[in-house]
C-alpha cells in the first residue's frame, strides 16, 4: 500500500496554521481592498430609483363584451367577429416601445434645485453628430435605466428607472404612467367607436331579421287559422316562434351592446391605476455601501489567502531542489 504523500499537501490544520502565519500580509491585503471599496462609494456616482406599479383595469372592455354574442350569432353565416386580444399583455412592451421613448427624449424636465430646463437628451449627456443618431443612443440609453416587470396573475405593472438626478427618475416614471393611460384611453375609444360601428351595422340586419321572422309567423297565423287543431301545423308553428325569439334575442343584445359603445365612445376615464405614485427617492440605490464593503472585504481575504497558499508551495517547491 503506498503511503500517501503529505509534503505537497496542506491539510485543514496546516492550512490554518500557515494562514495565521501570514496573518499580518492577510490583513494588509485585506485593508488595502477596504480602502478601496471605500474610495469607490466615494467616487461612484450615486444612483437613484423611482418606482410606479400600474394595475390595468378589469373592467370588461367593448371586444370582450361583443364576444358574448359569438354563441348567439355563430350559427348565421354572415356574422364576422372581431378578434382582440387583451390589450393588458401588451402595456409592458408598449412601456419600452421605440414609438413611446422617442416621445419623451424630446419632452422637457426642470432641476427642483438649480431651476434648470432641459430635454430627456440633454440630461442623458446624449453626444451625437445628427438627430436621428442622438434619437438612438437616447432609446439605448433608456432602455438601460428603464426596467418593466410585469406580472401574469394579477397583471400589475411595475416599473422601475434609474438615473443619477432623482428626481428625473420620478419624473420619468409619471410621465411613463401617464403616457401609457393616454395611449390606453385612446385605443379603448377607438376600439369603442369601430365596435359602435359594428353594432350598428349588425343591429340593423338583426332588425331587418327579426321583422321577416315576425312576417313570417303572423303570415302563418292568418294562412292557417285553426293551426292548433293540426299536429303538423302546430309543429310548423312552433319552429316559426323559435325562429322568431331566437333573432328577438340577439336583436336585444346587440341593442344594449350598441348602447354601451354609444356610451364607451363618449367615455374618457382612465383605464389605468396607478397604485404606487412615484416619489423622488432620497437614497441611492447603488452603490450600497455595506454590499460594496463586504465584497471588498471578502475578495481581498479570499486573494491573499488564496496568494499566501501559492507563495508558500512555491517556496517549499524550491526548497526542495537540490
Amino acid at each position: 500500500m503506498t503511503k500517501p504523500n503529505t509534503d505537497n499537501e496542506l491539510d485543514f490544520t496546516s492550512l490554518i496554521k500557515l494562514l495565521f502565519r501570514y496573518k499580518r500580509t492577510i490583513f494588509l491585503v485585506t485593508t488595502f481592498f477596504i480602502i478601496f471599496g471605500i474610495l469607490y462609494i466615494l467616487i461612484v456616482t450615486p444612483v437613484y430609483t423611482a418606482y410606479t406599479s400600474i394595475l390595468p383595469s378589469q373592467e370588461m372592455n367593448s371586444s370582450a363584451q361583443l364576444s358574448r354574442l359569438q354563441n348567439l350569432t355563430s350559427a348565421i353565416p354572415f356574422l364576422s367577429m372581431p378578434n382582440s386580444g387583451d390589450l393588458s399583455q401588451v402595456y409592458p412592451a408598449i412601456l419600452t416601445s421605440k414609438t413611446l421613448l422617442y416621445m419623451t427624449l424630446d419632452s422637457t424636465f426642470t432641476d427642483p434645485g438649480t431651476g434648470d430646463t432641459n430635454t430627456l437628451l440633454d440630461w442623458l449627456e446624449i453626444e451625437a453628430e445628427s438627430r436621428e443618431q442622438a434619437l438612438d443612443l437616447g432609446y439605448k440609453a433608456l432602455e438601460r435605466i428603464i426596467e418593466v416587470e410585469p406580472d401574469n396573475v394579477s397583471s400589475l405593472i411595475t416599473v422601475s428607472i434609474s438615473s443619477k438626478y432623482p428626481w428625473l427618475a420620478a419624473g420619468l416614471c409619471g410621465m411613463l404612467s401617464n403616457m401609457l393611460n393616454e395611449f390606453a384611453v385612446e385605443y379603448q375609444t377607438s376600439t369603442a367607436q369601430n365596435t359602435r360601428q359594428f353594432t350598428q351595422e349588425q343591429l340593423r340586419m338583426q332588425r331587418d331579421s327579426l321583422e321577416s321572422a315576425e312576417i313570417n309567423v303572423r303570415d302563418f297565423i292568418k294562412a292557417n287559422i285553426n293551426y292548433l287543431e293540426d299536429a303538423d301545423l302546430r309543429m310548423r308553428f312552433q319552429e316559426l316562434e323559435r325562429e322568431r325569439l331566437a333573432r328577438e334575442q340577439i336583436w336585444i343584445e346587440y341593442r344594449q351592446q350598441y348602447e354601451m359603445a354609444r356610451l364607451q365612445e363618449v367615455k374618457d376615464t382612465p383605464v389605468l391605476t396607478i397604485l404606487d405614485k412615484p416619489i423622488v427617492p432620497v437614497k441611492p440605490s447603488w452603490p450600497r455601501k455595506l454590499i460594496v464593503l463586504a465584497l471588498s472585504m471578502g475578495m481581498g481575504f479570499f486573494i491573499s489567502c488564496f496568494s499566501v497558499v501559492i507563495l508558500d508551495k512555491f517556496v517549499q517547491n524550491e526548497k526542495s531542489i537540490p
